[in-house]
């Protein structure tokens, strides 16, 4: 497993069921989890006081997509590990998140132990 005490996890999720599935894991496994409900709240939050370990980033959200959030943080200099954790399955989507700025990818659906081996990466 992987211990999460004193990790504070930043998940930028609209869908409630999907947040609360990622939620519940990453609490049992001893993190603090903020929501962004949507791309501009993941950008605002990024840049306040709050030091998030990683973000989890959806890439398809209202207000303001993944793509376009990851495009102002990485803008503006924050080297938080961001991961996107998308339904986008094919092969060219996960090219076009890393491309984009982000850490690394993970389509949905996944297995528990798959998202702690992508996390452990980032400890």
């Amino acid at each position: 497993m992987i211990d999460l005490k004193g990790k504070t996890i930043l998940i930028a999720e609209d869908e409630d069921f999907n947040y609360k599935f990622l939620e519940r894991v990453l609490i049992k496994l001893g993190a603090q989890v903020i929501r962004a409900y949507n791309g501009k709240e993941a950008v605002e939050l990024v840049s306040s006081d709050v030091q998030f370990w990683v973000l989890l980033l959806d890439l398809k959200m209202p207000v303001m997509t993944g793509y376009e959030a990851i495009h102002l943080i990485r803008n503006a200099g924050y080297k938080i590990p961001v991961l996107a954790v998308t339904a986008y399955a094919f092969s060219e989507d996960r090219d076009k998140a890393i491309a984009a700025g982000c850490d690394d990818y993970i389509s949905k659906p996944f297995e528990i132990q798959d998202l702690i081996e992508l996390l452990k990466k980032y400890l």
